[in-house]
């Protein structure tokens, strides 16, 4: 909910920055939102609804990525991270 409050918005600082800061404090709760990321979500057939804002769709990927989390049985979004990087090479 935060993504979208204009209250916190930080200027200058897109996604990819907001998710990195939430991916570094809370890694059992947050993906970090890449290029690499989103061409892997692509890649596993992730689609989402058109209209949705930013920060609506980071949420919806943290739903999605948490489902492979607890599938794979995998800790976190910094091992699941680690695990895309390596799929994407």
């Amino acid at each position: 909910k935060a993504l979208n409050n204009p209250r916190y918005k930080v200027n200058k600082a897109g996604i990819n920055v907001v998710s990195k800061i939430l991916a570094t404090m809370y890694p059992e709760k947050y993906f970090l939102w890449n290029n690499r990321s989103m061409r892997v979500s692509k890649a596993l057939g992730f689609t989402l609804p058109r209209g949705l804002t930013q920060g609506q769709k980071y949420y919806e990927y943290c739903k999605e990525y948490g489902k492979m989390l607890k599938k794979l049985k995998i800790r976190d979004y910094a091992v699941l991270d680690r695990m895309l990087y390596e799929l994407s090479l």
